[in-house]
């Protein structure tokens, strides 16, 4: 969960609703993004409304592993020590402990696979499934990047390495021998041989980086809730963007209303007072007839008078 000292209120919203949606089974994803959306919205905070609704649905695979993270937090802690333990065991070039950690690794990827598709319901998985699920994890101990991500999937994750660096990231190469062995020549090496020389591949020795000052681990709790915090802050800031857009458009078009429906006022104003005109000649013409009226009735009952005299 997020920490609401660290993070504004927005974004605590949208990370409080991608773990309840993620931690859902896939088919109640989409009625349930509405409703937190909705909830979001009356609550007077439109851009989370808007961040929420925009969160993806994952696939079957992502959401089996989501599921598992969010019901069994210590599995993401668990593939990263494995990870960890690898990139040592290889950055010390010691094949045996690098053997024994690929035993436990696959062992691990296994139980946790067992564990989500059970949790999720299904007992009898496609092979792609279970496959996808499979690759996700292994993906997590060689990545920590994607060990960060587990529980916000929206896609599987793959990995296609065979081992790690002296740096800590996964390269294409496969350490074999004792503590002290070198590694294979790669086929970089086999491009940049000078030129003229065709002799067999010699091992090349390991070379140890400049002693300096081990980095400060952050936990791996910690780095999880930051990048999850770094993504949805991220998508609250596109939806607010994306909202000033849409308010920034809505404010010419309503400029260009009121431009519009001024000159046509004013059309109006000039034809009111045009028509008033009118109906004052009007009116004035009404009196002048009335008392023509009056005066040729007079006349007239004069003249009837005068006749039956």
């Amino acid at each position: 969960m997020a920490d609401d000292d660290t993070i504004d209120a927005t974004t605590a919203a949208v990370l409080q609703a991608a773990d309840a949606l993620y931690a859902a089974p896939p088919d109640e994803f989409m009625a349930r993004r509405a409703d937190l959306s909705a909830q979001a919205r009356k609550s007077g905070d439109p851009v989370a409304a808007k961040s929420i609704g925009a969160l993806r649905k994952p696939t079957v695979s992502a959401s089996v592993v989501n599921r598992l993270v969010h019901d069994d937090p210590s599995a993401v802690d668990r593939l990263a020590d494995v990870g960890a333990r690898l990139r040592e065991a290889h950055d010390a070039l010691d094949a045996t402990v690098l053997r024994d950690l690929s035993g436990e690794r696959r062992t691990l990827v296994g139980e946790l696979t067992r564990a989500a598709l059970d949790l999720a319901g299904l007992g009898n998985p496609s092979a792609a499934v279970r496959d996808e699920v499979i690759a996700t994890f292994d993906a997590a101990i060689a990545d920590p990047d994607v060990a960060e991500q587990l529980g916000h999937l929206t896609r599987s994750a793959n990995w296609s390495g065979f081992g790690f660096a002296v740096t800590g990231s996964p390269e294409l190469t496969l350490v074999q021998g004792g503590r002290n062995a070198a590694p294979r020549p790669t086929r970089a090496s086999r491009l940049t041989r000078p030129a003229g020389d065709t002799g067999p591949d010699e091992p090349v020795p390991p070379t140890r980086p400049e002693t300096s000052p081990p980095p400060t681990k952050i936990p791996s709790a910690v780095r999880r809730k930051n990048e999850r915090a770094r993504v949805l802050a991220q998508s609250a800031f596109d939806a607010a963007d994306g909202a000033l857009r849409t308010a920034e458009a809505d404010e010419q078009a309503g400029t260009e209303r009121v431009r519009s429906l001024t000159a046509e006022i004013a059309e109006l104003q000039r034809d009111l007072e045009q028509t008033r005109r009118d109906l004052d000649r009007a009116r004035r013409e009404v009196r002048s007839a009335r008392t023509k009226r009056r005066e040729a009735r007079s006349a007239l009952d004069r003249a009837e008078r005068r006749a039956s005299e």
